[in-house]
This record gives structure tokens, sequence and C-alpha cells, in this order.
């Protein structure tokens, strides 16, 4: 996806890597004996915590009858630390219910539950329990040059002034947020506070957003009269910018590498020349040339791999999958008629972007053969620019329409393309940024440089907007406590928060 102003020189694409979030669960300890309640057993019913996550645990009723209501959580200083809102659990039956914490973190100890004509039962906590601490990180780029972090109730964290145009998204890894301006360069942030850990500037770096991988961030370079189309930057925070770099590619000096920090990554890296109109695949940690490909147009698409095939599109409306081996075509490119700017992903065997005004699609085709499953249309005053992003089911994707009430987020069923809602007058500006969508929230830039997040369900109304003061390319949202992250599929990281 573009996202951005159209790239001048060089456009990283990327493998873009779905990781499914799995829940960690842990058995209690031993709860109470009979003997050992306190209170008055009214309504006959006794529940005892069977197993928890301390997001939501397993209550079993071993009573005569069956509960509902208000179940709360002590600790053994009597301290409420949560509750369990129960509801139908029959005499005998095991049910999950969701924990709602009312306190920072738990940690490991006894506890003991409380209800309305409950006896008190404890049981033993055996491992800490820190809650996720979630955090959105965007970038304005023309005018307001802030890349600012969120809370999820759309209150700023922090704020860092890059003091320059910021032309592409953000990544995150492992607590360090990276990006590139005009000013600095690529650079570094610590994503706890804002303050800049490096930058090297010795390159213009294009719009495109970088990729960390194995120790190493990927940038591509604006123009090829830089000397250089492709940079590997060391990560290290103990590496001096003057060693940072890793390798460039094409033109590496022996001299720019002679202090450069070692660092092993034993993977492939892809990238595109826009202004040869070719897609490079190089050694990851040499940048040792393996292979290219030759399009039939320039590509501002963010490339796809999956099994050993890449797929991207073209400004001239052609489609590509390409194995990563031999270089040849898997299937012959398929032609839309429009510019594919829009970064594909990939879901059970089917590949979702779209195309560009005239055609103002979005497509669904088969990865196996090229051929198209659906497409929507849209009747749209402006481009589609935004990548699509996958969630239950659903397709959301972005339009950058002009017209006053044409509608600038749609939402589609994923097996058959139907419209299933849109939103349009809660977003003024036209969507070029992909939406992401988490915990039933979708969030969204738009032109105007606002940050949206849309109710998913019920009304879909707008939740609150943050505005960032210039346009945003994509938002990140980051799990603080693991650094797991979910991205729109421009920034190509992977894609996990839990």
């Amino acid at each position: 996806m573009r996202g951005l102003s159209p790239v001048v020189g060089v456009v990283l694409l990327i493998a873009i890597a779905v990781v499914a979030a799995v829940g960690v669960w842990f058995w209690v300890g031993s709860y109470s004996s009979a003997s050992s309640f306190v209170g008055v057993n009214e309504s006959n019913a006794y529940l005892v915590v069977e197993s928890f996550n301390g997001s939501s645990a397993f209550l079993r009723n071993l009573g005569e009858s069956g509960f509902s209501g208000l179940v709360s959580v002590y600790n053994d200083s009597g301290v409420l630390v949560g509750f369990f809102n129960v509801s139908g659990l029959g005499a005998g039956e095991s049910k999950r219910f969701d924990f709602n914490l009312s306190v920072g973190e738990l940690y490991r100890g006894t506890y003991f539950i409380l209800g309305s004509g409950l006896p008190k039962t404890t049981f033993v906590l055996k491992q800490d329990y820190l809650p996720p601490i979630y955090r959105i990180y965007v970038a304005g780029d023309t005018s307001n040059y802030n890349i600012s972090c969120l809370y999820l109730n759309g209150s700023l964290d922090w704020s860092f002034d890059a003091e320059a145009a910021i032309p592409a998204s953000v990544a995150v890894k492992d607590g360090i947020v990276y990006s590139s301006s005009d000013h600095y360069g690529a650079f570094a942030l610590n994503a706890i506070n804002g303050s800049l850990l490096w930058n090297y500037s010795k390159y213009n770096v294009a719009e495109v957003g970088p990729f960390v991988d194995g120790g190493l961030v990927y940038y591509p370079i604006n123009t090829q009269s830089e000397g250089a189309l492709f940079l590997a930057l060391n990560t290290s925070l103990s590496c001096s910018n003057e060693s940072r770099l890793v390798w460039a590619f094409p033109n590496t000096t022996s001299s720019e590498l002679a202090d450069a920090c070692a660092v092993e990554v034993n993977n492939k890296v892809f990238f595109s020349d826009f202004s040869n109109e070719k897609t490079y695949i190089l050694n990851a940690s040499t940048g040792e040339h393996i292979l290219n490909y030759t399009m039939k147009d320039g590509t501002e698409s963010s490339l796809l791999v999956y099994n050993n095939t890449m797929y991207f599109g073209d400004k001239g409306g052609n489609f590509y999958a390409v194995n990563t081996y031999s270089g040849n075509d898997v299937w012959s490119p398929v032609s839309f008629g429009a510019d594919i700017s829009s970064s594909p992903i990939l879901v059970n065997g089917v590949l979702y972007f779209g195309v560009e005004s005239p055609t103002n699609a979005t497509v669904a085709v088969y990865a196996s053969n090229g051929s198209v499953k659906w497409n929507y249309n849209i009747s749209c005053g402006g481009v589609t620019l935004s990548s699509p992003f996958y969630s239950n089911g659903k397709v959301y994707i972005g339009y950058d329409c002009s017209h006053a009430g044409d509608p600038k987020l749609v939402v589609l069923n994923a097996s058959n393309g139907v419209e299933l809602w849109n939103v349009s007058s809660e977003i003024q500006y036209g969507v070029e940024s992909s939406p992401v969508v988490f915990k039933g929230v979708v969030y969204v830039g738009d032109g105007g440089g606002y940050l949206h997040a849309i109710n998913a369900s019920g009304s879909h109304n707008q939740l609150w907007s943050y505005k960032t003061g210039s346009r945003i390319s994509s938002a990140v949202i980051c799990n603080e406590r693991n650094w797991k992250c979910i991205y729109s599929p421009i920034t190509g990281m992977n894609n996990t928060a839990s």
C-alpha cells in the first residue's frame, strides 16, 4: 500500500507473517475445604476457582443449586482485586467467566472469593499475572512531524518531534520504535518514553516503512544517485552510529563496512527499485544479490511472501506471483487495468487487495492460479489507496474518496465480497492508511491527520478520534508487556498483539 505521496525511488517489499496469539492458562492451587468456610451458605451454591489466566477463569459450582451474581476476588490482605459477573452456573457445572481486574497486577499468593449468599473459598495463584498494556503508535508525515504514542482510549502518552517530514510508517520491535524523517534519516526511539536512541542520516530514506528482523533494520533509499538502493543497519544500542551500517545494496564500499557491527541473519530480504521496474532478492546478512525479477511497470505495493512465492501488484495494474527460488512466474501476471498500490494480504488461500481509479475495486484472487474469486466496486470521487485488513471473516479497506458522504471505510464479507457496512460521516477525509482491527475496534487514519476508533460491532459508531496534525500512514498496536504487535500490511512486521 502506498499510504503516502507517490514513491520516487525505492519501495521496500516485505513478507507478512501472521502469528496466532495463544492464551496461557495455568491451574491454581487447591481450593479450601468446607470446614474453612465463613459466612452463611444461603444459596446452597459453592463456587471454586479451577483455573485462571488473569483475564478469565473457570469457575465450578460444587453446590446443590445454581448461581448468578457478582463474585468478588480479594487478596490475603482483604483488598479487592477484581470480580466476576457469573450468570447461570448450574449445580456441578464448570464455566469460563471474564475477570474484571481492579488493580494493575496480580502476584502469586493466596486469594479468596465472596459473593452474595456464597461461602468464602480460597485459592492459590501460583504465578504472577501482569495484564497487557497496549499502546498505539502513529506517525504524521506532512505538517506536524510527530510520532505519537496513544493509549487505547485515545489519550496521548508521548510524542516525538521528527523536525521534518516522516515519509513512511513506523515499525516496533522489542520496545523500540523505528522510523525515518528528512531531518534525522533512519532513527530509533524508546517505545516507553519516546526518547531518541540513535539515528543514521547518511542516506535519504524512501517513503516506505522499515522492516526489523534478526538484529537488523532494513530501509529503502530514496534515489540510486545517493549510491545505494537499500540499507541494513544494526539495531544494537551498543553500536555507534559510525559503525551502524551493516551493508548497502548495491554500492557498499569496503571503507563503509570496515567498522560495521557484526550481525548474522539467516534469511532473505526482498525489495523493489521503482525506477528500473525490478524486484530484488538479497542475502539479508550480507546484501549479496541472489536474483531479481523484471516487472511490466514500477510498483508501490509491498511484497507478500508465502510458501516460496512472492505476490505483489504494479502501477500498470498487473498482479504477480513469482517463485522466490527461480524468479519465474508461478502463474501469468493478471491485469486489473489500474494501479495496484494496495499491498496484498493472504488468508486461507485467497489474496485480497485494492485497485485504484477508475476501477476503484477491492478484489479477491485465488493464490493457486490467479483467478478472481470476487470483486467489489465502489462509486467514489477518488481512488483506493488503502491495503486491506482481515479479521473474523471480514475484509476492512479504506478509500480516498473526495466527495462528502462517500464511504471512507468499507467492510466486506471475505467469502463473497458483499458489503456489510461502511463509515462515511464520521471520517471526513479520505483514508489512505490500512485499517487495524483489535479487540472489537477498528483503528484507521485519514488524510486530515485524524486517527479514528470505530466500533466494529453494533452501530459502528466512532468511539474517539485523535488529531496528529498531518496525514497518517498507518497505526501499530503493541502490548508493552511482551512487545507483540499488530500491524497494517504495509509495515511487513509480524502480526500479533496479545
